[in-house]
């Protein structure tokens, strides 16, 4: 008897990097597990900074260059071992979507009740 195998859903609509990006499609930003490390950090310490520059009476201007400064001296930005650069968004990683990490979404079975065809190219990052 021949065991069957689930076929790759690789032409699916929802795959990407081997994993399933329907729920993130669904409701954008939800799962807090998805989320970017990266991204998570630089806002946490974005915020941390507002904080500061609201308590030194820093006007707009002197925040800004300042802010400007501290994250040219965390260069490079993306400290991610699965960082790979974006050819169509600069600076940006190409596992990013929704600034949720696609590597972190569940792995794609294979073609499932949620396949569907690709759309054209440009409608929604695969």
């Amino acid at each position: 008897m021949t065991k069957l195998k689930r076929l790759p859903g690789t032409d699916c609509r929802y795959y990407s990097f081997g994993r399933c990006i329907y729920e993130e499609i669904l409701n954008p930003g939800y799962n807090r597990g998805w989320r970017c490390e990266v991204l998570s950090g630089l806002i946490h310490s974005y915020d941390h900074f507002l904080d500061q520059a609201e308590i030194f009476n820093l006007n707009g201007t002197k925040a800004k260059a300042i802010w400007k400064e501290r994250l040219s001296a965390r260069l490079p930005l993306w400290d991610c071992p699965d960082y790979r650069p974006d050819p169509e968004r600069e600076g940006e990683c190409i596992h990013l979507l929704h600034n949720q990490c696609i590597l972190n979404m569940p792995s794609c079975p294979g073609r499932c009740r949620l396949f569907g065809p690709p759309q054209p190219k440009g409608k929604m990052r695969s």
